[in-house]
């Protein structure tokens, strides 16, 4: 799955919305984070979650991370998230992508994804002139 992919079934999942606090990201492998729906809590402190794909899998809280509300995914600097983790970064990174803003900022270091086609806005004369603003 291309990331626009990803994305697009991540947000189509029934019940997914990244609003709620009943949402959670959980590790699904060695390079993946997954979208995960908290069904309940179990009482050796463990979320049974569903899945975006629609498993369900009993996890431990502590292998469970927050998402960051759905507000806070498009801002151009990473550092004013309130949760600054690995799955948050990359869902807010992944969301720039998808809407062909390649360029993003943690603090004073650009982040910078390789769009791999060709972007006609990315060097107008307005968006320049944003990001000479942002990094003076």
């Amino acid at each position: 799955d291309t990331w626009r992919e990803r994305l697009l079934q991540i947000e189509k999942t029934e019940g997914m919305k990244e609003t709620s606090s009943n949402v959670c990201w959980v590790h699904t492998s060695n390079l993946q984070w997954d979208l995960a729906q908290i069904v309940e809590t179990t009482e050796d402190d463990s979320y049974l979650l569903r899945l975006s794909c629609g498993s369900s899998k009993t996890v431990p809280i502590s292998q469970t991370l927050p998402v960051n509300a759905i507000d806070a995914q498009d801002m151009d600097d990473l550092t004013k998230l309130q949760y600054l983790d690995e799955p948050n970064i990359l869902n807010a990174l992944r969301r720039r992508y998808a809407e062909d803003k390649i360029y993003t900022y943690t603090g004073d270091i650009l982040i910078v994804v390789n769009p791999w086609k060709e972007i006609p806005s990315l060097y107008s004369a307005d968006c320049m002139q944003r990001y000479q603003r942002m990094g003076a």
